[in-house]
């Protein structure tokens, strides 16, 4: 799942080679050292706006957004977005976690940092890499802790 937790939109950039090539600002940097490819030959570029995530994630996975406002509108359907299917997985009373299993020694490890809805949950397992042969990812479902008797859910 791309976009979990928080965001904030930033200035995007990139790297230009004074021959024209172009490099993400983002990874490692893209000069060698080597003559005609020094840091002395590449310049940093404004590139329009994109979101960093809490976990240091940079980018939409698209190209940067022209404005901020732009951006700032994208983060805040994404979030209305997010908010409305939590809703609907917490109405529903049913939430999961993506865990991997090793079978060998039987340690159980969170992949989610927190509850997802179903759908949510099987995008995240759909989109995790295989693993060792060992090694089993399933969605665990979450126990809702029981209610006094006499109460009910809001």
């Amino acid at each position: 799942m791309p976009f979990v937790g928080q965001g904030q939109v930033i200035e995007s950039r990139f790297w230009r080679h004074k021959g024209g090539a172009k490099a993400s600002a983002y990874g490692a940097a893209p000069w060698t050292g080597m003559p005609g490819n020094e840091e002395k030959d590449w310049k940093l570029e404004p590139a329009g706006y994109t979101i960093v995530w809490s976990d240091g994630t940079v980018g939409t996975g698209r190209v940067p957004f022209k404005s901020r406002e732009e951006a700032e509108a994208f983060l805040s359907r994404h979030w209305s977005r997010i908010s409305a299917a939590r809703a609907a997985a917490e109405a529903s009373g049913r939430s999961y976690h993506v865990i991997a299993v090793n079978d060998r020694t039987g340690k159980k490890t969170y992949l989610t940092s927190s509850p997802l809805s179903h759908r949510e949950a099987v995008t995240v397992l759909g989109k995790q890499s295989p693993s060792a042969r060992n090694v089993r990812k399933m969605l665990e479902e979450v126990e809702r802790p029981s209610l006094p008797p006499g109460t009910r859910r809001a």
